[in-house]
């Protein structure tokens, strides 16, 4: 949905976007992340039931200084974790989609 989402949003003039995943020299990794123009955007992480998001996951938005989403299969949640960091329900998170 996320490959979908980027090429709706290059397709429409938002500017060329794109998804990868992201992993650091100590083999902590981030699901997602969606660039713009080549420029980080927005960090996603898929998680089945946890509503806390790791101190790793928290490290990369800060040095990425983007936004992340931790998507989770439990319904009916969208909750603020910190600045930055938002824990959301993948049917909500959906929805937001194009």
């Amino acid at each position: 949905q996320l490959y979908r989402a980027c090429h709706i949003w290059t397709e429409q003039g938002w500017g060329k976007a794109k998804v990868f995943y992201v992993r650091d020299f100590d083999q902590k990794e981030v699901d997602f992340l969606i660039t713009l123009n080549d420029q980080p955007t927005l960090l996603v992480e898929a998680k089945l039931s946890n509503k806390t998001i790791s101190s790793s996951t928290l490290r990369f938005s800060k040095s990425l200084k983007v936004p992340i989403l931790q998507v989770i299969q439990h319904g009916g949640i969208f909750k603020k974790y910190d600045e930055t960091a938002w824990v959301i329900s993948v049917d909500r998170f959906l929805r937001l989609l194009p």
